[in-house]
């Protein structure tokens, strides 16, 4: 019917505030999923509290979470560790961000590319051997935080989030697609 249609279109029509434009630089997969990475990669960091200067671990940075969070926290003068297989490392480096392999040994590889130590990690992974590395990196528990996994979160005791609240925050969009 007429009204039928008339319903669906309304359902197909947008608000505009809530409308982007796709980064150029990016393929339609990873703009659209924008508007839940970006903030949840900076609402991580932002519940870390990671200054100008410290270093932070990113577990999973070749991820799109973890990808967000390497630029947001480079672009904010933060050192920045990044844990993704050999095949990542690079894109990592022109990030601005210290690649390191992750597996067995990985907290030997981060203290060597981190001599300094390391002052917060942020796990996109929820891996058991994430979040004990971070601990162990950190020094305690206090500013580790994974989405990966609740349950691992608790076994661990580090700060779970859930990822991104409302979607849209027009000013972490802009800040992520200046980036892109």
């Amino acid at each position: 019917t007429a009204a039928e249609r008339r319903l669906a279109q309304a359902k197909m029509n947008a608000e505009a505030a809530k409308l982007g434009v796709k980064p150029a630089s990016l393929g339609f997969p990873e703009a659209a999923a924008l508007p839940v990475a970006a903030p949840t990669a900076f609402r991580a960091l932002e519940a870390l509290g990671v200054r100008s200067g410290e270093t932070l671990v990113v577990h999973g940075a070749a991820g799109g979470v973890g990808l967000l969070a390497v630029q947001f926290a480079v672009s904010r003068g933060r050192r920045v560790v990044g844990t993704a297989s050999q095949a990542n490392h690079e894109h990592l480096r022109r990030l601005g961000a210290v690649p390191v392999s992750y597996g067995p040994g990985v907290v030997e590889r981060v203290r060597e590319a981190a001599p300094d130590g390391v002052d917060a990690a942020f796990d996109t992974t929820g891996l058991a051997e994430s979040l004990a590395a971070s601990v162990e990196l950190t020094g305690g528990k206090e500013r580790v935080l994974t989405i990966g996994s609740p349950g691992t979160a608790g076994e661990y005791g580090v700060a779970f989030s859930s990822g991104a609240g409302p979607a849209g925050d027009r000013g972490v969009l802009a800040f992520a697609e200046a980036l892109a």
